[in-house]
């Protein structure tokens, strides 16, 4: 008996019961990722304010993040819609990144610009320079993870191989 089952008891709950609860734990999960996204951009482009009065929100963004891609790469899962993950989708998902992140970053840099010294040439140079970084990040945060997604897939189909030798040597016996 586990320290929790002490505690609050065995789960009264059927299978069709725990599916609902999971979903609806991981749509909480996804709501509260995202408002945190949102309350740094707001608080730390939008607004701003020092790093120290969003730092808290920062952090556990990070946590939630840097959890979310050990946990996926961990049981050999990429995404919901894509098993093995190339180089076109790294670029892809870089190219989106790239713009939805030039795009805050160059409101926010509007916002401290001085009236007479925003031009189109201006916002223009903002733009492409926070769409160069973003992307270049991106692209190679996609490709470390995606190398080490490869490794990790690779170890666990070859563990579920010799699961298999090991249960059909078993039956002939």
């Amino acid at each position: 008996m586990s320290f929790w089952d002490k505690i609050f008891g065995k789960k009264k709950i059927d299978e069709r019961q725990q599916a609902d609860l999971n979903r609806m734990m991981s749509y909480g999960y996804w709501i509260a990722f995202y408002m945190l996204l949102a309350a740094i951009m707001v608080e730390g482009v939008f607004l701003r304010r020092p790093f120290r009065e969003w730092a808290v929100e920062w952090i556990i963004f990070m946590v939630i993040a840097v959890y979310e891609v050990i946990g996926c790469i961990k049981i050999g899962v990429w995404t919901q819609f894509k098993q093995i993950p190339g180089k076109k989708d790294y670029v892809r998902y870089s190219l989106i990144g790239g713009v939805l992140c030039a795009i805050v970053f160059t409101i926010g840099n509007v916002m401290k610009m001085n009236a007479e010294s925003i031009s189109w040439r201006s916002v223009a140079a903002v733009f492409v320079w926070w769409f160069a970084v973003m992307f270049v990040l991106c692209l190679a945060g996609f490709f470390v993870c995606g190398g080490i997604y490869r490794k990790r897939k690779k170890r666990l189909e070859e563990k579920m191989d010799e699961e298999l030798e090991e249960d059909e040597d078993e039956e002939k016996q």
